[in-house]
């Protein structure tokens, strides 16, 4: 199983330019919006802003899965004050699962790491996507190359 976790702020006032080099913790902005831009796909403007990040390495598979899942969670915890002072008022973890097509089965978090976030006004939302064996291999393959070349630096 392939994991890619999708870390996103949201709030009325939030201006993710004003936050970006206050937030602790080695990760990528993946996109941000603020306040007021024009919406991409449809008419209007935004009447919030957001910020999306992922972790360094983007997927991990089974084997990196509690390290992945843990650096969100210090994310937040570590961050939480300065992501309050600065207007966040919803937070989500995006879960995209890639499987192979047999039965899918996997845990959100441990105990301990919900313990962490029980207060945080957070969501979980999840979209499993299937791949053949093939595929499924050949990026486990280059992620856990990814991983073990981040490790060696």
């Amino acid at each position: 199983m392939i994991y890619r976790i999708t870390m996103s702020f949201f709030g009325n006032n939030f201006n993710p330019n004003n936050i970006i080099s206050e937030l602790n913790g080695n990760f990528l902005v993946i996109d941000k919006i603020i306040k007021g831009d024009k919406k991409k796909y449809i008419k209007g403007n935004y009447e919030f802003g957001n910020i999306d990040i992922w972790h360094i390495n983007k997927f991990a598979t089974e084997e990196q899965i509690k390290e992945y899942e843990s650096f969100f969670v210090e994310f937040i915890t570590n961050n939480y004050k300065t992501l309050k002072q600065n207007h966040v008022q919803d937070i989500h973890l995006f879960y995209d699962i890639y499987y192979d097509g047999d039965q899918c089965n996997f845990e959100i978090l441990s105990k301990k790491q919900l313990r962490k976030l029980f207060k945080i006004n957070l969501s979980l939302p999840i979209s499993v996507h299937k791949l053949n064996q093939k595929e499924l291999k050949r990026r486990s393959k280059e992620i856990n190359e990814t991983w073990c070349n981040a490790e060696n630096e």
